[in-house]
């Protein structure tokens, strides 16, 4: 993990015009992805006490038969899952691995995907480490699919 200064620094190299954000897409993918996630299980203009807890929920609640059809049907987003699962994040908070124990529980990918996004949110991913860009890419297949099936079945 670089420290909090060379991520600022990785960042704000990154969003400069000269540095192409074509060598790191998956990033602003997954960012651009999540947002409209964000939109999704956040709704109600509720406070949200535990964003943990609420992404798990959503997905429990409204994605379960769509991961469950996807994980039958899409060679991709199988691979996308398997991945995550053999190659698993660690919760930059508590230095744990965010374990993907059972591929076939959603709330488990959702728990997965939201430490995904709090390690690149909060400056633990480097869009120039090559593990770094694989994990982004894998969560961002998932959550498009999960996101392309829910919102279509609507």
């Amino acid at each position: 993990m670089p420290t909090s200064m060379a991520a600022a620094q990785q960042w704000l190299a990154f969003s400069h015009s000269s540095v192409d954000p074509k060598k790191a897409p998956q990033f602003f993918q997954f960012v651009s992805l999540w947002i409209g996630f964000n939109a999704l299980y956040s709704v109600g203009g509720r406070p949200i006490r535990n964003e943990s807890a609420a992404v798990r929920e959503f997905a429990g609640t409204n994605l379960r038969e769509h991961h469950l059809q996807l994980m039958q049907g899409n060679e991709g987003y199988v691979e996308a899952v398997k991945y995550l699962q053999k190659s698993p994040v660690r919760n930059m908070r508590t230095r744990k691995p965010v374990e993907l124990t059972d591929v076939d529980e959603v709330c488990q990918v959702a728990g997965c995907l939201y430490a995904i996004r709090c390690n690149l949110f909060h400056g633990d991913k480097d869009p120039r480490e090559l593990r770094d860009q694989t994990v982004v890419d894998r969560a961002s297949v998932v959550l498009s699919h999960l996101l392309t099936a829910y919102l279509g079945s609507r």
